[in-house]
């Protein structure tokens, strides 16, 4: 059996959006971990084969240390770094290059809608879409790796062909569509967000149909 050699790494869950259907929703104003704290958990993870980190959240970007703390895993001997993140702070090109020099290899977008109308009602936060575009634009300009994360759910299942079509212009090397995670916060949300495979299957096939030719690895998961 093959070790694991990439795992996540949570920064805290603090966050600078409110996705509905986000499961940790009554927690995203609690602080972020500290500095040492995450640095033992990269420690621990190298010490037992990992090498590739996605530093998650709540969002990474907002923990004051992520450009340290992406530094100290590179010099611990993490190969490959990523951040899982909404954007908005990427939308701002010299924070993309700070993280760039400190050794990030790609960022993980999540992406739920292919215009403001829809992402911005799922976030939460006006202007959330247009800090996104950018914050992808940067990255990519940058010569980092983009993937893409997109919870289907009923606000956008219709709106996947067209999601599809927006992520490609960044060349990502990977998309990712999953299901809403129905445990926490997100239990109380099953009836007003969650729908069936079948009611996504049509939309979520002419998605993955039309990506297939332009990016290396697509998942569907939950």
């Amino acid at each position: 059996m093959e070790k694991t050699r990439r795992v996540k790494i949570v920064t805290g869950l603090k966050c600078n959006i409110q996705c509905v259907f986000c499961y940790y929703r009554d927690n995203l104003k609690a602080p972020n971990r500290s500095f040492d704290e995450i640095v033992a958990d990269l420690k621990y993870a190298y010490r037992h084969g990992v090498r590739e980190v996605d530093f998650s959240g709540g969002e990474p970007t907002v923990h004051p240390d992520l450009p340290r703390l992406i530094e100290e895993a590179r010099k611990i001997g993490i190969e490959q770094v990523c951040i899982i993140s909404n954007g908005l702070r990427l939308a701002n090109p010299d924070y993309v290059q700070s993280l760039k020099d400190a050794g990030l290899h790609e960022v993980l977008f999540s992406v739920h809608g292919s215009h403001s109308g829809i992402h911005d009602e799922i976030t939460q936060v006006p202007g959330s879409f247009e800090k996104l575009s950018q914050g992808m634009k940067n990255v990519a300009e940058a010569g980092l790796n983009v993937r893409i994360n997109t919870v289907v759910n009923r606000l956008n299942y219709r709106d996947l062909n067209d999601l599809s079509e927006l992520v490609m212009a960044y060349n990502p090397v990977q998309t990712n569509f999953i299901t809403l995670n129905d445990w926490c916060f997100a239990k109380h949300l099953i009836d007003k967000f969650m729908i069936t495979y079948t009611e996504m299957a049509p939309a979520l096939k002419a998605a993955c149909d039309m990506l297939d030719p332009h990016v290396s690895e697509g998942n569907v998961r939950y």
